[in-house]
């Protein structure tokens, strides 16, 4: 990691730190795609390896579930990441990049969606800052 990525991290908050999640999945998953493109006698070995990263970021994500607060978004959200898990492994059991394509519009999709509550949050919390100072 970067002096940047190390800042970035201690200063995001809480709903930040999951909108870099999703992106940094999405980066290993698109670079996992690319990786199966290869004519390299590693390419499988490369596969696995990014393919354990990616299970380790959506391990994170299910890892940050309040499933008491959450409810039944929390329950959702709970049943996706274990898809796209299963995702992971079955693109890596089969070598298959298909799998990687299934679990990447849906964590793409979870992102947008994320992104769109963080967007909508920020501005209420400008809000409630204009409020209080006047």
């Amino acid at each position: 990691m970067n002096i940047y990525t190390d800042t970035k991290l201690q200063t995001a908050k809480p709903y930040e730190l999951i909108n870099l999640l999703y992106e940094h999945l999405i980066q290993v998953l698109e670079k996992t795609k690319e990786i199966f493109d290869e004519k390299s006698p590693s390419k499988y070995e490369k596969i696995t390896t990014s393919l354990l990263h990616a299970q380790e970021i959506v391990s994170e994500l299910i890892n940050s579930l309040d499933m008491e607060k959450g409810g039944e978004i929390s329950k959702n959200l709970f049943r996706l990441y274990e898809y796209v898990y299963w995702c992971l492994i079955q693109a890596n059991i089969k070598k298959d990049k298909k799998f990687i394509i299934d679990a990447e519009t849906i964590i793409n999709d979870l992102k947008d969606t994320w992104q769109k509550l963080i967007n909508e949050f920020k501005k209420n919390e400008k809000n409630d800052d204009n409020i209080n100072s006047k």
